[in-house]
């Protein structure tokens, strides 16, 4: 607990001093989202890049009879000694796929509207039926852990994409552009195949069958 809160401690203290420099680099992030020319890419399917070495402090501690002779307890001493070891703070994905004009839910449960706009996500609802060119993830197979994490069965999808159609989306779809400053969040938050998605967290579990409930717009 204490090295957790001065962990949170130290990275508060930084962006504070480095301010700034993090504005600056946030805002030209969004605007690169927002105006790209380009495909941007989302990856997926992250593990940790290769480690860099390091010099980390480390302690020493004594053992400390209790005074009732009961065994003994490790004291901390008030030294630490530098040493290089391989040190994981980086991820790379293995797995890049372009990001889409955007995406469609048809039917939209109301406890992702509310995830979506907690995050400030911009989207519209079709006031009438648009027909566009879309992808759609079919599902092959769907897997839980077996263990809980944070008190949730993590669900897994495996499948894939079919080839782009023409489909006409009811009035009512909820439309979300990719090209807004929080597209990536969007493609984490949307895509089938993201570690930390809406559908891994259980959101979409009741509409995914056969196919995903979220489509991919290829073009408007």
């Amino acid at each position: 607990i204490a090295v957790t809160k001065a962990f949170v401690l130290g990275i508060i203290r930084a962006a504070t001093e480095h301010q700034e420099t993090i504005k600056a680099t946030c805002a030209a992030a969004d605007q690169r989202v927002s105006t790209a020319s380009t495909p941007l890419e989302f990856g997926f399917e992250t593990q940790f890049a290769a480690p860099e070495m390091l010099p980390v402090l480390v302690g020493d501690c004594e053992r400390v009879p209790y005074p009732d002779g009961r065994g003994t307890r490790f004291v901390r001493k008030p030294v630490a000694t530098p040493e290089t070891m391989p040190v994981f703070r980086r991820f790379r994905s293995e797995r890049q796929q372009p990001m889409p004009v955007g995406w469609a839910l048809p039917a939209p449960p109301q406890s992702v509207l509310e995830v979506l706009e907690h995050h400030g996500v911009q989207s519209e609802v079709l006031q009438a039926p648009r027909t566009v060119t879309v992808e759609e993830f079919s599902v092959s197979k769907k897997r839980k852990p077996k263990r809980p994490y944070q008190g949730h069965q993590e669900l897994q999808l495996t499948g894939s994409w079919s080839a782009p159609e023409a489909r006409e989306l009811p009035a009512g779809t909820l439309w979300i552009p990719a090209t807004q400053p929080l597209g990536r969040l969007c493609a984490q938050l949307l895509e089938p195949q993201s570690e930390d998605s809406l559908s891994t967290w259980n959101f979409l579990e009741e509409q995914t069958d056969s196919c995903y409930p979220v489509l991919r717009l290829i073009a408007r």
